[in-house]
């Protein structure tokens, strides 16, 4: 599962969805005709080794520290006090999720590695989940928001790969060209012919291709947004609506 257990009354329908999310089905529609940002191809990867579980959360850390330094001691304790489980019985836990632990107080991460470079973006992807959830505990978020969070985490990992001399950067940079183009191509498609019919039953993956455009437009291409928009939306501060009307009236 791509996504947190924190979350509001689940919706039953897209007319829900957009209301659960402060959205509305043109803002939808507008954010989904923005123009998709510059993007590595997605050709033939070269067999690299990918490190291990906490190599890859350490870098993923390391990249968010270094784009967003505003939130460095929130990703520091998000590095080091998450609990954070690599090796999940697969039979159990075969998908990778985020959660918080309400008992305790912690993040509790599972996230099972598949021993290629996507698992870089698999451990980005939670981490920003993690990192979220440390910034704004126990406050319900919409899952579009949720979901941003992530991406961006993704975004700056394969952003910071591809200005390094490291053999992981060109197959991380094309896995995530991959993910970006599968989640505005036909999961976008399907989130398209919801929109059209209100009593559309809830998908899930209705969260990404919004979510993505926004992480995208937060941190790619010429002109990329202020990272204090991109801390706002791990705090937890950021509006959806607004934001949604600020990245479209930025792409005009």
């Amino acid at each position: 599962m791509r996504g947190t257990e924190v979350s509001s009354k689940p919706a039953s329908t897209i007319a829900g969805w957009l209301q659960l999310n402060e959205l509305t089905a043109g803002q939808c529609e507008t954010l989904l005709k923005l123009a998709p940002r510059s993007l590595p191809g997605t050709g033939q990867d070269r067999q690299v080794p990918s490190p291990d579980g906490p190599a890859l959360w350490a870098l993923a850390a390391d990249c968010l520290s270094e784009t967003l330094p505003e939130l460095a001691s929130d990703i520091l304790r998000t590095a080091s006090q998450t609990r954070v489980d690599f090796a999940p019985d697969p039979r159990n836990y075969p998908r990778p999720f985020t959660l918080h632990m309400p008992v305790d107080g912690q993040v509790y991460v599972s996230c099972p590695l598949a021993g290629t470079p996507w698992d870089a973006l698999t451990v980005a992807h939670e981490f920003g989940h993690a990192l979220q959830l440390n910034c704004c505990s126990g406050v319900q978020l919409p899952p579009v928001l949720r979901e941003t969070a992530a991406f961006v985490a993704e975004a700056v990992v394969a952003g910071a790969l591809a200005l390094r001399d490291t053999p992981l950067a060109d197959p991380v940079c094309r896995a995530y060209a991959r993910r970006t183009l599968t989640d505005l191509g036909p999961i976008a498609k399907r989130l398209r012919a919801a929109l059209a019919c209100p009593d559309t039953p809830y998908d899930d993956c209705w969260n990404y291709p919004p979510a993505r455009q926004i992480a995208q437009a937060l941190t790619q291409g010429d002109r990329p947004l202020r990272t204090g928009i991109a801390a706002s939306v791990f705090r937890g501060d950021a509006q959806l609506g607004a934001l949604v009307s600020l990245l479209c009236s930025d792409a005009e």
